[in-house]
């Protein structure tokens, strides 16, 4: 038993000296990829790489998209299309915003006549009349105002029925407005209607096809 005991402390002791004597051996560096990934490339500026109609070969289809009544809604729908691949244009330009419809009749002979025509108006519950007396429009009746076409057209017309000469006009203010001009591939079909309506709910914008730049 104790032959055994002084053998396998012999055994323990070489394995110790063996060990601190042995030579290290060197670390295998670890891969910090994957062997056949291509290395990343920093890519150029990607305003240089958006599509442009005038800057390819492709047939393209070039639109205007608007008007948008502020800047800020139109640049961010040109962010969404460049971020789509595509080059865009905003630029501003004056238009007339129509305010509301008048329904009236026109200048009549005397004030006297104008009274009478509108003391007949109002007996037929049209509460809004009113006799112009000064102006180009002198001795016109307004007969009121409507916020939308339709219901102006429906005022006219039920005016004419009670056999008056009645007729209606816009009232209108300058507007400065917005519109986006863009390029895309032939076929494309990009979805900036729906951008737009994502953007600003409220606003009609319409897409109108334009001559493509050479």
């Amino acid at each position: 038993m104790l032959k055994a005991v002084i053998l396998l402390i012999l055994l323990n002791v070489s394995l110790l000296v063996w060990s601190s004597t042995a030579p290290a051996k060197s670390k295998q560096e670890i891969p910090l990829v994957e062997p056949g990934i291509p290395q990343l490339v920093l890519l150029p500026d990607m305003s240089e790489s958006l599509y442009s109609g005038s800057a390819t070969d492709l047939v393209s289809s070039c639109y205007s998209l608007g008007p948008f009544n502020s800047q800020k809604a139109a640049n961010l729908v040109g962010k969404r299309i460049q971020n789509y691949g595509l080059a865009f244009e905003v630029r501003s330009i004056m238009s007339m915003e129509t305010l509301r419809y008048l329904v009236y009749i026109p200048p009549l002979n005397s004030i006297n006549e104008a009274q009478d025509t509108a003391d007949d108006l109002r007996k037929y519950h049209i509460d809004d009349v009113n006799v112009i007396t000064e102006g180009p429009y002198k001795n016109a009746i307004s007969v009121g105002f409507y916020s939308n076409l339709e219901r102006a057209k429906r005022g006219t017309e039920y005016v004419r029925y009670l056999g008056y000469d009645a007729r209606h006009s816009e009232e209108k203010t300058p507007l400065k407005v917005f519109w986006i001009d863009y390029d895309e591939p032939f076929g494309s079909n990009t979805p900036t209607i729906a951008w737009s309506r994502s953007v600003d709910p409220t606003a009609v914008v319409q897409r109108i096809p334009r001559a493509c730049l050479l």
